[in-house]
């Protein structure tokens, strides 16, 4: 049932049954109702997030051996772009973030490496965050290696509406901290910890099979090509192919207040496409918290270590102007990204 300003959510996730199915309507200046109403429902093993009946993305935090990631992402017109676990390779999960912690890989899936334990779903929201109709929520997770917690991450993703109608807009919110000695909760400071990792380690993003091996990829900076945006450096990075036999633009965007921005991207064509923001581990690590003594790494020794990314999806080809325009919006949605007050329930 949607109620005018329900925001709160409610009870935990059962077992064969829908949990937290958060909707929200309030009256826009001029006595209008937003189109957009945003809707938040959590399952057993995932969330959906939608706009009105549109669902744009799906969330899979449980029943996922070794990460939670963005399993689902969908066009205005509703095509998903995303592919989780192909053959080639079973570790790639559609929408993804890891990277090397202490040495410790989390990015492949095999015996012995890191993984990024689910600890809590909390804040679940649907109403308006910065003047747009939000969906969001934010999960608590432990990266564990061997028996050991190596820091704890409160993660944060949001489906924004854009005003023009014309783009899918995601947000992804990390914040790093201490794990405290029981495993679970988060201390106070920034891990001292030291990232690293291969060339395409970071917020990567593997495509449906259509959007193999002949897209096209450009940035911020009219650099065009795998040549002209692999391993550079540019404040976003798109890629146009076909999903569903129908042009899709998808582009992923660096904050400004991000350690080493603008991202280092990762882009491939062969033998599958892969589009990806790295913080250019593979030319240097990144110490946090007490291991970050160069003044370069100003960011690295803040507390909680954040990095901020946003994911914009189009139907077609749009203008870079269209592009600088989402990027803008989504910018200035990152300082209202905190969820309200009364959003504290936590599921398992």
């Amino acid at each position: 049932m949607c109620r005018t300003g329900f925001r709160t959510a409610s009870r935990p996730a059962m077992a064969g049954s829908l949990a937290w199915p958060l909707c929200s309507l309030w009256i826009l200046a001029g006595g209008a109702v937003a189109a957009d109403v945003p809707r938040v429902t959590v399952d057993t093993r995932s969330i959906t997030l939608q706009l009105g009946d549109r669902p744009v993305g799906r969330y899979r935090y449980a029943e996922v051996p070794f990460k939670p990631y963005l399993q689902e992402l969908r066009t205005p017109s509703g095509i998903n772009i995303l592919r989780d676990a192909p053959f080639d390779h079973l570790h790639h999960h559609s929408l993804m973030f890891a990277v090397a912690v202490d040495g410790v890989n989390f990015w492949e899936e095999k015996e012995g490496h890191g993984k990024q334990a689910h600890l809590a779903i909390r804040d679940v929201f649907a109403g308006p965050s910065g003047g747009l109709a939000c969906a969001s929520f934010k999960e608590e997770l432990a990266w564990r290696a061997g028996g050991k917690g190596l820091l704890h991450e409160t993660r944060m993703i949001r489906v924004l509406a854009d005003p023009a109608g014309r783009a899918s807009l995601v947000s992804w919110t990390a914040e790093f901290r201490e794990l405290n000695v029981d495993g679970r909760t988060a201390g106070v400071g920034c891990p001292a910890v030291t990232l690293g990792g291969e060339r395409y380690y970071g917020l990567g993003m593997r495509f449906v099979t259509s959007m193999d091996k002949t897209g096209q990829f450009f940035n911020a900076d009219d650099a065009k090509g795998v040549e002209g945006t692999n391993d550079k450096q540019s404040r976003w990075c798109a890629y146009t192919a076909e999903a569903d036999g129908k042009p899709v633009t998808v582009v992923m965007f660096d904050h400004p207040t991000n350690a080493r921005h603008p991202a280092n991207w990762f882009t491939m064509l062969e033998p599958f496409s892969y589009l990806c923001a790295t913080l250019g581990l593979h030319h240097e690590k990144l110490a946090l918290g007490r291991a970050a003594s160069q003044p370069a790494d100003s960011q690295a020794a803040s507390t909680p270590f954040s990095l901020s990314y946003g994911v914009a999806v189009w139907d077609g080809k749009p203008q870079r102007d269209e592009i600088e325009r989402a990027y803008a919006l989504w910018i200035k949605t990152v300082a209202s990204k905190e969820a309200p007050e009364n959003a504290g329930a936590k599921a398992p």
